[in-house]
C-alpha cells in the first residue's frame, strides 16, 4: 500500500507505526511539523518525510500546501490522528484522493455546531475512526457515528521503551522509608486530585506515605487540600516532567483517581510496563487495561471509602506479583507488533472499500 501520515507532532507509538509499515513493505509518506523529533529519525530509516506546520484548522498556508500535494500524488490510505489536521486536509481536498482514517482518543464533547468537527471526526466521508478504548466507541456513537466506522485499536507499546535508569532527582528529595504513590496527570479538576488528598488524610496515621504529583496542577482544590490537611511534608509537586517515566521508577503504587472522562491513561500503561502496581477509578476505558485484582486494582470513582479500601489493600499487598503481571498484560496485550498488524488490517481494509 502506499500511505500518507498527516500530523504536527507524533507519539512514540505513532512514529513505531509508520517505521514497521516501511518495513513491512509499504510505501510511507510521512509529514510534520519540523519540530517533530519523528521528521530526522524517519527520514534517515528511509522514509519520505516532509515538514509542514498547520498553525490552526484553518490555516490557508497550509491548506494550499495540502491542496497542492494531494493533486499531485496518489495514495491507497490517508491517517491523519488529529482533528486540527483533518479540518486543515478536508478542506484542502484529501477525500478527492483516498480514504481516510483518523484516531479518537478523548471523551470531550463533540458538537455539529461546531465547523470544526463537522469537518472533523462528524464528517460523513471519513472512512473510519480509530477509538483508543471501547468507552470512546460508545462517546462517538452517541454525537451519529456510525458502529462500521467505528474500529477499537489499543495502542501498542515496546518494553523497551521503558528501559531507563530512575531519575536521580527523587534522590534528591530524601525521602525515607516511606510508601511511595505516584500521580501523573494534568490535573484538572475532574482528574480526581483534590479527591485523592482527601482519601490519603483519612489513611495517614495507618499508611507512611509519600504521594508524588507530576503534571501541570490547574485545580486549585489540590493546593487548597494540601494546606487544610497539613500535608505538606508528605506530598511532592514536581511539575510537567518528559522524564516522568523516569519517575515512575521510583513508584510503589501509580494512581489514577479519575472523576470522569478518562478514556485509556498512557501514564497506567507506562507505569504496568514497568512493573508498578496500578490502582485506578472505574471510568472510561481504565477498566478494559486494568482488571481488578490481577493485573492492578480498580476502585469505584468517586467513592471515598472503596478508594481508601483499594489502598490499604495495595500497601498490605506489596511484594505480591500485581506488578509482574501488570507487566506480561502490557507485554503480552498491547505489543507494538500486535498494534502494527491491526492498522495494516485497517488500512487494507479501507483502502480495498474504495
Amino acid at each position: 500500500m502506499k500511505l500518507c501520515f498527516i500530523n504536527q507532532i507524533n507519539d512514540t507509538t505513532e512514529t513505531a507505526l509508520a517505521e514497521n509499515l516501511h518495513k513491512r513493505g509499504h510505501e510511507v509518506v510521512f509529514i510534520c511539523n519540523p519540530k517533530d523529533p519523528a521528521y530526522n529519525y524517519l527520514n534517515k530509516i528511509g522514509l519520505k518525510t516532509i515538514k509542514l506546520e498547520v498553525r490552526n484548522r484553518f490555516d490557508f498556508k497550509a491548506i494550499k500546501f495540502l491542496k497542492a500535494f494531494f493533486n499531485e500524488n496518489k495514495f491507497d490510505v490517508f491517517y491523519i490522528p488529529t482533528g486540527r489536521i483533518l479540518s486543515a486536509a478536508t478542506l484542502a481536498g484529501v477525500y478527492k484522493n483516498a480514504p481516510v482514517a483518523t484516531y479518537r482518543g478523548t471523551l470531550t464533547t463533540l458538537s455539529r455546531f461546531n465547523p470544526g468537527d463537522r469537518l472533523g471526526y462528524l464528517n460523513s466521508r471519513v472512512s473510519s475512526i480509530i477509538c483508543n478504548s471501547n468507552s470512546v466507541k460508545e462517546r462517538l456513537k452517541q454525537f451519529g457515528v456510525s458502529d462500521e466506522k467505528l474500529q477499537v485499536i489499543y495502542k501498542g507499546h515496546d518494553i523497551s521503551w521503558y528501559d531507563t535508569k530512575p531519575t536521580e532527582e527523587f534522590n534528591k528529595l530524601k525521602i525515607k522509608d516511606r510508601y511511595i504513590i505516584g500521580c501523573v496527570a494534568n490535573f484538572r479538576p475532574m482528574k480526581g486530585g483534590a479527591f485523592l488528598l482527601e482519601a490519603l488524610n483519612s489513611l495517614k496515621e495507618e499508611i507512611p506515605f509519600h504521594l508524588i504529583l507530576i503534571g501541570k496542577i490547574t485545580d486549585k482544590k489540590i493546593l487548597e487540600k494540601i494546606e487544610q490537611y497539613n500535608l505538606k511534608d508528605r506530598v511532592t509537586i514536581v511539575g510537567f516532567r518528559k522524564d516522568a517515566k523516569e519517575w515512575m521508577k521510583h513508584f510503589d503504587l501509580s494512581i489514577m483517581p479519575s472523576l470522569k472522562k478518562e478514556s485509556f491513561s498512557r501514564a497506567i500503561v507506562e507505569s504496568m510496563s514497568q512493573s508498578v502496581p496500578v490502582l485506578v477509578s472505574d471510568v472510561g476505558g481504565m477498566t478494559e487495561l486494568v482488571n481488578d485484582g490481577q493485573n492492578g486494582y480498580v476502585f469505584k470513582a468517586g467513592d471515598l471509602k472503596n478508594c481508601m479500601e483499594k489502598i490499604r489493600l495495595c500497601y498490605s499487598n506489596m511484594g505480591e506479583n500485581i506488578g509482574e503481571n501488570a507487566y506480561n498484560s502490557i507485554k503480552t496485550n498491547y505489543s507494538i507488533e500486535k498494534y502494527v498488524d491491526n492498522m495494516q488490517s485497517l488500512f487494507s481494509k479501507i483502502s480495498n472499500k474504495s
